[in-house]
């Protein structure tokens, strides 16, 4: 869990991904990058029961723009490129 983002109902953690390192597209806009963390948004009910709220990717581009961006982890594919 990243340390010190909890507001009573949702905590934000780290979690391992297969496609780390990978280059992946965002098929929305184009854009690829190289999927460098993966953030889970979780909410806990007044029983303690969790739930994942959504997935959220950070990439590094290789596209050459130069700025790194954030994507729902769900819309990312591996590009063409990636070794099977």
């Amino acid at each position: 869990m990243i340390g010190g983002l909890h507001n009573g109902r949702e905590v934000l953690r780290d979690v391992a991904h297969p496609w780390i390192g990978q280059r992946v597209v965002e098929p929305r806009t184009g854009r690829t990058g190289r999927l460098g963390l993966v953030v889970e948004h979780v909410s806990y009910d007044v029983l303690g029961r969790e739930r994942v709220l959504w997935t959220e990717a950070h990439l590094r581009p290789t596209d050459g723009s130069g700025w790194e961006w954030r994507a729902n982890l769900d819309k990312l594919t591996l590009t063409s490129d990636h070794p099977t």
